[in-house]
């Protein structure tokens, strides 16, 4: 397990920057259009994206190319009634997490066949780790209320819990919503909230410690207790302790992850080669996007919808045009570090 002294890392002069990147606009017509990107996978060649207010996920290319949209939201066999989460396997089945219907639908594309995995439990997220076993965390109901991970497998008669919360007691959904699952093509890795572990969690359901973050920042269980009894706004608002630690993402030189600490986009990243930590942070090619939300092809994904930084790109870079109802642009890119 590799330890990370968090308060010794010079987080005001990064030693890593953004090497290679490139710009992906999203093909825009009728069955394209994108309210909101929950979710990006990148998975056989494809990007598979979640718009998780419409309940749709739409599949690209690497270029950006739309190629089919999966909209089943209905009460029929096959249809998903409540998508929350989304994941893709190495075959290309795509798997949703119907939480109104306790289940998992499988979709075998570009066929649409589909195949019905029947939980029985409500979570808040979830990881295919392969076709037969899933792992499902922030479980809730009257048989698994106390689980924070647990394994569901088709071949099983019961569940496996992993995890158990870091405070008992503690109702996490009035403190923000931090995904639990981050997925970097094969490598799956899990963050328990208020924990200062990062977990992987491999194909056959083995959780293992892959870093430890120290540091004196982390918010008490009593501070914790405090800020859920208080309303969003004052976690929102708290900015002097890690509440929580997110984007947990890797390719074949770096990990890299972010501390909820301030409102900036200031990562953590571990170089394999070095074995030391850095700090990254963007910089203006990076005006506009979101947090880090994927990886392709050991590429690192972020989001652009802003239409004015939208705009700059298309004039200046990619020489097209766009409208107010343009899709995003899908950014990639690589680190290097300054030795």
């Amino acid at each position: 397990m590799v330890i990370c002294c968090y308060d010794t890392i010079d987080k005001h002069h990064p030693t890593v920057s953004i090497d290679d990147i490139s710009y992906i606009p999203l093909e825009t017509n009728d069955r394209s259009l994108i309210g909101s990107i929950n979710k990006i996978i990148y998975r056989n060649q494809r990007f598979y994206i979640f718009d998780r207010m419409n309940m749709k996920i739409f599949i690209f290319d690497e270029k950006g190319k739309f190629l089919s949209v999966i909209n089943k939201r209905g009460n029929a066999p096959g249809e998903y009634m409540e998508a929350i989460d989304i994941d893709v396997d190495n075959e290309g089945h795509l798997y949703v997490l119907d939480n109104a219907k306790t289940s998992i639908v499988q979709y075998t594309l570009p066929a649409m066949e589909y195949k019905i995995i029947n939980t029985g439990l409500h979570c808040r997220s979830f990881c295919c780790l392969n076709k037969d076993l899933f792992a499902l965390s922030d479980v809730f109901g009257q048989k698994h209320t106390r689980s924070k991970l647990l394994l569901f497998s088709t071949e099983e008669p019961d569940p496996s819990v992993l995890l158990l919360p870091e405070y008992e007691g503690v109702n996490e959904s009035r403190l923000f919503a931090v995904k639990p699952f981050y997925r970097s093509a094969n490598k799956v890795y899990y963050y328990k909230r208020f924990a200062s572990i990062i977990y992987s969690i491999d194909n056959r359901g083995e959780l293992r410690p892959e870093m430890k973050v120290m540091s004196d920042k982390y918010l008490s269980e009593e501070g914790i207790r405090q800020l859920e009894e208080a309303d969003l706004a004052a976690y929102i608002q708290e900015q002097s302790h890690i509440k929580d630690i997110v984007d947990l993402y890797e390719n074949d030189a770096y990990f890299l992850f972010r501390t909820c600490i301030e409102p900036t986009m200031n990562y953590t990243v571990y170089s394999k080669s070095d074995k030391n930590f850095s700090s990254f942070l963007y910089d203006e090619r990076l005006n506009g996007c979101t947090q880090i939300k994927g990886v392709a092809e050991n590429r690192f994904i972020v989001e652009l919808s802003h239409p004015q930084y939208m705009k700059k790109i298309a004039d200046e870079i990619l020489n097209i045009n766009i409208d107010e109802d343009s899709n995003p642009f899908l950014v990639l890119f690589d680190l290097k570090l300054h030795k």
